[in-house]
């Protein structure tokens, strides 16, 4: 029967090392499993503030695009208004071009105008005396 105790005690013996060993195993691996929980936890936060950070960066690109296409609108409609500014001047400069050719027919007539009545008549005319005057 000694043997057989002896051998009872050599199992419980190995048995017990090997409870021993699954129990620190376990022990091992439900720390390595709360690791990569926190892991995982951190990794998710980090992704939901870089998912928030991309809208953010989204919106901003919408907002520099909208701005963007005011601007160039703006920018469009200054050079039509400039345009429409160059024609008006060019307008102006021709009609005032043209200014001296029209005035030269009017000058001429007031300065005839202006010559004859400045000058006397050739022969002095004496007053008119009626008919029934006469020599």
């Amino acid at each position: 029967m000694s043997a057989n105790r002896s051998r009872r005690r050599r199992r419980t013996a190995s048995q017990y090392v090997l409870l021993n060993q699954v129990s620190t195993t376990s022990q091992s691996l439900a720390e390595g499993s709360s690791e990569q929980a926190a892991s995982i936890e951190e990794t998710s936060s980090s992704l939901e503030e870089l998912s928030s950070m991309t809208k953010r960066n989204a919106d901003n690109s919408q907002k520099a695009n909208d701005l963007s296409r005011q601007t160039r609108t703006a920018a469009d409609k200054g050079v039509a208004d400039m345009q429409e500014m160059n024609n008006a001047m060019a307008a102006i400069k021709a009609s005032s071009d043209d200014t001296p050719r029209s005035l030269k027919p009017l000058m001429r007539l007031h300065f005839k105008r202006t010559f004859s009545r400045s000058t006397p008549p050739s022969k002095p005319r004496g007053p008119e005396k009626p008919a029934w005057a006469s020599p």
